[in-house]
């Protein structure tokens, strides 16, 4: 499956430091569209232990949404009180946006506010609210 590129590169993120006081190590990481919407990844960090101080970074998506349906499917996040925002990654043209046909899309939520809320389009339909609390494989 090919991925088209639509993110720009990340900007740096501390991954370790001498002196986490002054220069704290970072769990997020951010990437932009040419939009300046942003798409906000997870890092985990596992040690190794009697390793010298070695250890992995993993980077993930919050969500991913999986589309089975063969249409094309365009996503917005609402916080609880605020308008529905476009999420990062999507070409949008006028009122629509849209991602192509059977394919991975991440996204995340501005914020880790659990009252977060993701409006969903398939093909030609209206946004519809789905609640996230679920994996949505559609």
């Amino acid at each position: 499956m090919s991925f088209p590129l639509v993110l720009e590169r990340s900007g740096f993120s501390i991954i370790n430091s001498d002196n986490p006081e002054d220069l704290p190590v970072e769990n997020e990481l951010v990437l932009a569209d040419k939009h300046d919407l942003k798409l906000n990844l997870r890092m985990h960090y596992q040690k190794h232990p009697d390793a010298g101080g070695a250890f992995r970074v993993q980077i993930y998506s919050p969500y991913i949404l999986i589309n089975k349906t063969g249409l094309d499917f365009g996503l917005k996040t609402k916080p609880f009180f605020g308008q529905a925002r476009h999420v990062a990654g999507q070409e949008m043209t006028s009122s629509k946006s849209v991602r192509p046909e059977n394919d991975l899309f991440m996204f995340s939520f501005p914020s880790d506010d659990r009252k977060n809320r993701v409006l969903l389009r398939v093909g030609e339909s209206s946004w519809s609210k789905v609640s996230l609390s679920i994996l949505l494989i559609f």
